[in-house]
């Protein structure tokens, strides 16, 4: 049906948090039946998704990094105050949050996998889970694992694991409702992002797509860097992290919550760099330039119009506002020179 582009996990949280409206018969009845109860019990649930990732990123700097908590805080804090991630959560109020959750509580149990062996089974699982509400999300856990597993028999039994929650939830999904499947899931225009290659490099009749190629570099850069430490291996785990949302966010068409999951490795990386305060600038600067692109780019969409027509509208009474757009206070017209920008600080 309508909005089901995604595999069944995102429908299963979201269903077992709304038992409680449930069971008092709070639910909307029909589609559009919605009401502010509603909603603000909906998106009270990803902004406590959202405070727990900025838990996990605390316990990742105090217990693998062994900072001090001081620092550990400031890691946290850094994420959660991004400008970008306080958009996403609490402006556009998505749930990619979801997948960044388990994604970093994967990272947490692969810093630990030496301390416990059933940490490296806790890890392929998360990575998995987080793989079933964003697919990109298993790139990270290949890049991860080929830096520390150089075995390919090993490294294929753990992209395995990365795989199997989404074919088992897809493939129930499939037996289900195959022709929703095909045409919600499979047919969802934003799979075919990562092929148009919107950076790509013409060479005579071809055209070289910059994100396969740049992820492809990053994930053998993994594969043939030896760490000689777990101090290393970790800093190098994050580095490259921030190098596969290079890869992904400078060369693919994107959605400005999508962005949302290379934050907590931005975060860790200003930490870990002596220049922190710089870095800091630096993330506003990139806000700055991230929303006027956002505002300019996506009119009427992610825009003053979350407010206009939001359930507080009348309350704020944003509907009686004067018929002027953020873009018309924020304007920019070369989109080109926008997106250079946020490219060039991604790479930063």
């Amino acid at each position: 049906g309508y909005g089901a582009n995604y595999l069944p996990s995102t429908f299963i949280i979201f269903a077992l948090w709304n038992l409680p409206l449930k069971v008092f018969s709070m639910l909307p009845v029909e589609w559009g039946d919605w009401n502010v109860p509603f909603f603000l019990w909906n998106k009270l649930l990803v902004a406590i998704v959202f405070f727990a990732v900025g838990y996990l990123i605390f316990r990742i700097c105090r217990d693998c990094f062994l900072f001090n908590e001081v620092k550990a805080k400031l890691a946290s804090v850094i994420f959660m105050a991004s400008p970008i991630a306080f958009y996403n959560q609490f402006i556009f109020s998505q749930y990619d949050i979801f997948a960044v959750f388990f994604l970093l509580l994967g990272v947490y149990y692969y810093f630990k996998m030496e301390e416990e062996h059933k940490n490296l089974f806790h890890f392929v699982l998360c990575i998995g889970v987080a793989t079933t509400f964003k697919y990109y999300a298993i790139v990270y856990g290949v890049t991860l694992i080929l830096l520390k597993e150089k075995n390919v028999l090993k490294f294929l039994t753990y992209f395995a694991g990365f795989i199997l929650p989404s074919a088992v939830l897809g493939g129930t999904y499939f037996i289900l409702d195959r022709d929703s499947f095909i045409e919600s899931v499979l047919k969802f225009n934003v799979l075919g992002y990562a092929t148009e290659a919107q950076n790509g490099l013409s060479v005579g009749s071809e055209t070289i797509n910059l994100m396969i190629v740049v992820l492809c570099v990053v994930m053998a850069f993994a594969y043939f860097t030896s760490v000689s430490d777990k101090w290393n291996w970790m800093c190098w785990s994050v580095y490259l992290c921030c190098g596969v949302s290079f890869g992904i966010f400078s060369f693919m068409k994107w959605h400005p919550q999508w962005i949302m999951i290379a934050i907590p490795f931005w975060s860790i990386a200003f930490i870990l760099n002596k220049k922190c305060e710089t870095f800091l600038w630096v993330d506003l600067l990139l806000g700055l330039v991230f929303n006027i692109f956002v505002v300019n780019k996506y009119i009427g969409i992610c825009d003053e119009s979350l407010f206009r027509y939001g359930i507080l509208s009348p309350i704020v009474r944003y509907r009686e506002a004067a018929d002027i757009v953020m873009a018309d206070i924020y304007r920019y017209d070369d989109m080109n020179i926008l997106f250079s920008l946020m490219v060039a600080i991604f790479l930063i």
